[in-house]
């Protein structure tokens, strides 16, 4: 059924909360923030290792930011990166969901997928101030017994039939069946954390083929991150997914056009 986790900037999430509701949730994780007027959308994690590593990454590198994390049940659809969550509905607005709409989802695509797909991304973009619109999302979306949290680029956060949700202090879970290990929250500033390189985090340039993080790579052939150690193969002065076999980069550009073909 997926979990959504709603986590306010100045509040702590132990490790331990992440994986328990990792471990309930295994088919892919993902989240979005939004900083200085831009929305960013990190998804197609699929362990809880690499999981943790990047969410922490940005988690430090936007100290002010509120995060919407999900972490996905495969009911319908394939496990791979285009049914992750959060989905885009357009440049400046994203969701995630918890729950099943009946009706909709297939082997290949999941019913949050075709949701976005052929209603979403089909309303004008400013319908979230259009209050009959509005009100019909919301009519849908508890009909179904689901929830969906919704983050605009702004950092803006609504959250869609949020009472059947549970919040502990500056945290909102949308499930009961993977509850937070309750404890006194500190708050997660931290003036020793260091900035230094978020820049190149920004406007998910994480999210292509051959981009790293901490060593790790990411491979959108196969929507994948990489460990250095076991995944990545090296030849011909360029390197490739192990995975997949996909050339991913090379100093030489015309070295890694030729090697793709």
């Amino acid at each position: 059924m997926c979990v959504i986790i709603v986590k306010k900037n100045n509040f702590n999430l132990t490790r331990k909360e992440l994986k328990r509701n990792w471990d309930g949730n295994p088919d892919g994780g993902g989240f979005m923030f939004a900083s200085q007027g831009v929305l960013h959308v990190i998804k197609g994690l699929f362990s809880f290792r690499h999981f943790y590593k990047i969410f922490r990454k940005y988690e430090n590198c936007y100290p002010k930011a509120d995060f919407v994390i999900h972490m996905r049940v495969a009911t319908s659809g394939k496990r791979n990166h285009e049914n992750c969550h959060p989905f885009y509905i357009n440049d400046n607005l994203a969701f995630s969901h918890n729950g099943i709409f009946s009706g909709l989802g297939d082997k290949d695509h999941s019913d949050t997928y075709q949701l976005n797909e052929e209603i979403f991304k089909k309303l004008p973009d400013d319908f979230m101030v259009i209050k009959e619109i509005v009100d019909a999302v919301i009519d849908y979306v508890e009909g179904s017994g689901s929830k969906i949290v919704l983050m605009d680029n702004k950092g803006a956060i609504t959250i869609v039939n949020e009472a059947a949700g549970k919040w502990d202090e500056g945290i909102w879970y949308s499930s009961g069946h993977y509850t937070p290990i309750y404890t006194s929250r500190t708050t997660a500033k931290n003036a020793s954390l260091s900035l230094n390189g978020c820049n190149e985090y920004d406007n998910n340039s994480d999210i292509i083929s051959g981009a790293t993080i901490d060593g790790e790579r990411y491979c959108h052939f196969c929507n994948t991150w990489l460990d250095s150690r076991y995944d990545i193969n090296y030849s011909y002065g360029a390197v490739y997914c192990g995975i997949c076999g996909e050339w991913l980069a090379s100093e030489d550009e015309s070295v890694l056009d030729y090697l793709r073909g």
